[in-house]
């Protein structure tokens, strides 16, 4: 039985796509260790190579060090086959902030209880606004106790 590196190597061995991704994956194991746990990707654009880092301070580093990657990148051109159809002429690095997911989850139901227990007094002279407000009392007073239960 085939494995699935043979079967990728017969299906794409023409594709320039293909032999990039073998090129970076080589590369990236070229790269010291301070810049290789930190990489996201590689990708290649308008003969520039872009490194995407997962933190700022690795893409400042990066960039301040470009000699040593250069030359690294020199010599896999050189000597890696994957890596001979690598035309750039600039390198770059720059982070890519992915926030970290939270899972949501709605804030809960907030409940109060009747504080009011019903205790005034009307002082209306008025029929309609006098029943009214004897209405409102009652239904305070049921409120409360339905509450305090």
């Amino acid at each position: 039985m085939k494995n699935p590196t043979t079967i990728f190597k017969h299906l794409y061995s023409h594709h320039p796509k293909f032999w990039q991704s073998r090129c970076f994956r080589k590369i990236l194991s070229l790269l010291p260790p301070r810049f290789k746990d930190h990489i996201l990707y590689l990708y290649q654009k308008n003969g520039t190579l872009y490194f995407v880092f997962n933190h700022p301070a690795f893409a400042m580093e990066f960039n301040y060090n470009k000699k040593p990657i250069n030359d690294i990148l020199k010599l896999a051109k050189e000597k890696i086959e994957e890596c001979q159809i690598l035309t750039f002429t600039h390198i770059k690095g720059y982070h890519k902030f992915v926030a970290p997911q939270e899972p949501y989850s709605p804030p809960p139901l907030q409940q109060y209880k009747e504080q009011a227990q019903g205790e005034f007094t009307i002082y209306t002279t008025d029929e309609k606004l006098s029943t009214l407000l004897a209405h409102i009392k009652d239904q305070i007073k049921k409120n409360a106790s339905s509450a305090n239960n």
